[in-house]
């Protein structure tokens, strides 16, 4: 198994589960819980790269500048920048979650990425299941600032609505974006199609 470091979905480092250095010391003890929400875990065979980015559960590499094409390789180089502008965008909608936390009624924001909405999920799903045990849960969740205080069940679902509700908004919009794309037919017309996340209200 190895865990991949992310900073705004960029591989940032790739650590192995078991150090031959320290082979007794597991990594929950060289690393804090902090430092390992922010990795992805893959296994050994997975190839990944320094700088990659993750986009969908996959690893691909940073796009690289336009090369000159030849007019007679024009429609696969249309194709080429195509599956470049797609990319692009699904890279911009990663930063750009990053970058826009929700801000909740309470009036603190709230990370909207796709992996602190899967940590939200799994608080969410235990809390749950001990509320239908009658188990003591102290359901605690945090704010950008990392300040962690109590929820009821109730307003941490609701938090979690609104943030899917947002997420969905702003994928919905990258998918119209891959659509109209894919449909340009020439390069002028792929060019005149611009991604701007902050159209979406």
């Amino acid at each position: 198994m190895k865990y991949i470091y992310l900073i705004n979905n960029k591989v940032h480092e790739i650590i192995e589960e078991f150090d031959p250095v320290f082979p007794d010391v597991p990594i929950t003890e060289r690393y804090t819980a902090e430092f390992l929400s922010h990795c992805v875990t893959v296994e050994d065979d997975t190839e990944v790269n320094q700088n990659d980015i993750y986009i969908d559960g996959e690893f691909v590499k940073p796009i690289e500048p336009e090369p000159e094409i030849p007019p007679e390789t024009l429609p696969d180089y249309l194709n080429a920048v195509k599956e470049q502008k797609i990319t692009q965008s699904k890279i911009s909608l990663q930063t750009y979650l990053a970058e826009h936390p929700l801000q909740w009624t309470d009036g603190k924001y709230y990370t909207i990425t796709a992996e602190k909405q899967q940590q939200l999920t799994s608080k969410l799903l235990s809390a749950t299941f001990a509320k239908q045990t009658g188990t003591e849960y102290d359901l605690k969740w945090n704010d950008t600032e990392q300040v962690c205080i109590s929820w009821t069940l109730e307003n941490l679902t609701a938090l979690a609505f609104a943030i899917d509700a947002r997420v969905t908004a702003l994928v919905t919009y990258q998918q119209e974006k891959e659509r109209e794309i894919r449909d340009a037919e020439t390069l002028e017309e792929l060019e005149s199609i611009t991604v701007n996340y902050d159209e979406v209200v």
